[in-house]
């Protein structure tokens, strides 16, 4: 099933600026698309601001700040032609959340540091648009709203320096 970033409504109005789905872009249905929707940003998951993270290896050391949790939203729409298209998406997409499903993401290579990130399914909808009788145009559409719970990094600091051992000043008055 084709997928594109794209906001629900702009695709069903494509859809019925093309009742027929003759143009090339709809005339492989089902189709999904994928937005998102807001970042919150996640107080009860933060730490001390203060803390590093650091990583000491032969190239030098990196060091960044603690991670700043947020909620990011998202949105999946599954646009179909009939019930039983939709019915057979839903089906492979519930069973692997329960209700959520983690990401192991690589945040950062210089620091060698990996975060899972839960992706959570909140809700699902389904709506049967169609206009007049049953034997025009008909779309089958389920929203999935998700919430994925990240860390943000913020810059990562190198020193390539290493340890300084012995230090020559000359101090004038």
């Amino acid at each position: 099933v084709p997928i594109a970033y794209s906001p629900k409504e702009k695709t069903l109005r494509r859809v019925d600026e093309d009742p027929n789905l003759t143009d090339p872009v709809f005339s492989t249905m089902p189709r999904m698309g994928f937005e998102i929707t807001g970042y919150n940003y996640d107080a009860s998951e933060m730490t001390n601001k203060n803390n590093i993270i650091k990583c000491v290896s032969p190239d030098g050391m990196s060091y960044t700040y603690t991670p700043v949790p947020y909620d990011i939203n998202l949105q999946l729409s599954v646009l179909s032609k009939g019930t039983e298209d939709s019915l057979a998406i839903i089906e492979q997409i519930l069973p692997l959340f329960s209700p959520e499903y983690n990401i192991a993401v690589v945040v950062s290579e210089k620091l060698n540091l990996t975060f899972n990130f839960p992706l959570i399914l909140n809700s699902v909808t389904t709506s049967d648009d169609y206009e007049g009788d049953l034997k025009n145009r008909r779309i089958v559409v389920n929203t999935f709203d998700f919430t994925m719970k990240v860390k943000l990094l913020g810059r990562v600091h190198t020193s390539t320096s290493g340890i300084i051992y012995n230090v020559d000043t000359n101090l004038y008055t």
